[in-house]
């Protein structure tokens, strides 16, 4: 896990978590979890970091989101989810 609690997620080697997706930008986002939730950092990805309010996907560059709530990267879903 990356220092501090942070957990890097892109298509680069480097990152904690690597999503090999075209949409997904090399450094996309930083994700920090703590009791309460997931906090999601966008990196100025090329294609957004996405969460889903009032049941439409929105594009924020800081959110907090609770574990399992669905995430969109570029065109990549997933749900927010990190290791405890």
């Amino acid at each position: 896990m990356a220092q501090g609690g942070r957990i890097s997620v892109g298509r680069a080697p480097g990152n904690d978590v690597v999503l090999e997706h075209p949409s997904v930008s090399r450094r996309h986002m930083e994700i920090e979890p703590h009791d309460e939730g997931i906090d999601l950092h966008d990196l100025g990805s090329s294609g957004g970091t996405h969460v889903v309010h009032n049941q439409r996907w929105v594009q924020v560059q800081h959110a907090t989101v609770e574990r399992g709530e669905p995430l969109r990267l570029g065109e990549f879903e997933t749900t927010a989810d990190a290791p405890c």
